[in-house]
């Protein structure tokens, strides 16, 4: 039988396993952990969650992104991330205003028609940056508070140009579902020039014939 060596008050023996577990530096590891995990619970904020949530979306889907491996990834406890976030569905919707933001303001333009059409491509492209993003982006082109303002903003373009309120509703909610459908379908970067004649066509079947509409023809 092995002989026991006597215990200084910092180590015990594990009889099953014959070693000895050195408690000192057990609890320097367990010290050390908690500094890390609070350093990075103070580094969190709003953006920096959704840009991790981002992260992981990017890499495996809206689906396979879950509270608890989101604080994993980022050094810290669930409950950290509740402390910003009610739920898991809380956090998708920031991500969406994350990605909105990220997106920026509308693109210049020639005329109206051209900053509507480049406002489109703009989120196309951005969308091929996310593809795992894609649902999120495109169910909330009007729904969350930047989108919207997006939105209003190319609406308030449209109108200027002559349309009335329900007219550009109409043109931006079908441009809205061709570039989902474009989204669906399109194989790769090259279908832009496809995506943007789609627009050409679409804008033109909205301004009708005759004086009334100067500034809005092609």
């Amino acid at each position: 039988m092995r002989k026991l060596t006597p215990l200084d008050g910092r180590q015990s023996n594990d009889v099953r396993w014959g070693c000895q577990i050195d408690h000192g530096a057990l609890d320097h590891g367990v010290r050390m952990n908690g500094k890390h995990e609070a350093a990075a619970k103070a580094a969190l904020s709003r953006d920096s969650i959704c840009a991790a949530a981002l992260e992981a979306i990017d890499e495996a889907g809206v689906e396979a992104m879950s509270m608890r491996r989101l604080a994993t990834s980022l050094g810290v406890k669930a409950s950290s991330l509740y402390y910003h976030f009610g739920n898991r569905d809380e956090l998708v919707h920031a991500v969406v205003e994350f990605l909105f933001r990220e997106l920026g303001p509308l693109p210049d333009g020639h005329d109206w028609q051209d900053q509507v059409k480049r406002s489109f491509v703009q989120l196309n492209d951005f969308i091929r940056d996310h593809p795992n993003a894609a649902p999120l982006l495109l169910r909330s082109l009007v729904d969350s508070p930047v989108p919207a303002a997006r939105a209003d903003a190319l609406q308030a373009l449209v109108c200027k140009a002559g349309f009335d309120q329900g007219e550009s509703a109409d043109m931006l909610t079908n441009l809205a579902a061709l570039l989902a459908g474009h989204v669906v379908l399109s194989d790769g970067p090259s279908d832009t020039a496809v995506f943007a004649a789609g627009m050409d066509a679409l804008i033109r079947g909205f301004v009708p014939p005759g004086p009334g509409l100067d500034a809005a023809r092609p």
